[in-house]
Parts: C-alpha cells; structure tokens; sequence
C-alpha cells in the first residue's frame, strides 16, 4: 500500500497547478493530508481509486505530503512504520524520495 501511495504522490505533483489562482509559476500540488487515512486502494494495494478531503490542497514544497504521509503512518498506523520505506521506494530518484537520503546522511534512524 505504502508504494501505491508514493507512486500516487508522483503523478499527484506532476500535474501542472497553473489551474489553481495562486499560482505564480513554483511548486507542486500539495493535498495537504495524503496518507492512508485518505486513499482508497483497489483490493491488490496496487491502484489509488480515491484520495479524497481535499479542503487544504494548495501549491507547496514537494516533501510536504511525504512527509504528513510519513507522520500518519508513525502516529496512527505504527505497526507498520517497518513497510515506510516502500513508501519513498514508490517515488523515483531526484523527486520527493531523495528525502531519504538526506535523513540518511544526517543520520536519522528512520524509527520515531
């Protein structure tokens, strides 16, 4: 589920935004509550066929919804904290997982 998410967040921040008011020509479309609590998967895990509560959708910094995604799972949904990294797995190199790196090289653990 959590590789569906990432590859959902992928195309989500490729849609070009120029359709909301407030945009100026920089950053991505942002949810502003992406998680599990939000998607609707087919029963494989493997298709978003909902994501729904839009209300706080604006124009942002990419790692913003990985990041919510990533405190949702760790606050409520903590027995699967194991399976985040299939989360920035489902985003391709040089987009929203390279977040992973950066926590790495800081020497972040990865555990809450």
């Amino acid at each position: 589920m959590l590789f569906t998410l990432g590859r959902m967040l992928t195309e989500l921040q490729s849609v070009p935004p120029d359709f909301l008011p407030a945009h100026d020509g920089t950053g991505v479309l942002v949810h502003h509550d992406f998680g599990p609590n939000n998607a609707v998967l087919d029963q494989g895990g493997t298709t978003v066929l909902l994501l729904a509560d839009w209300e706080w959708c604006t124009l942002g910094d990419r790692l913003t919804d990985l990041s919510w995604c990533e405190f949702i799972v760790r606050m409520h949904h903590t027995d699967q904290v194991g399976a985040l990294p299939a989360l920035w797995d489902g985003t391709p190199p040089g987009r929203p997982g390279s977040f992973v790196s950066r926590r790495s090289s800081r020497g972040c653990s990865g555990t809450a």
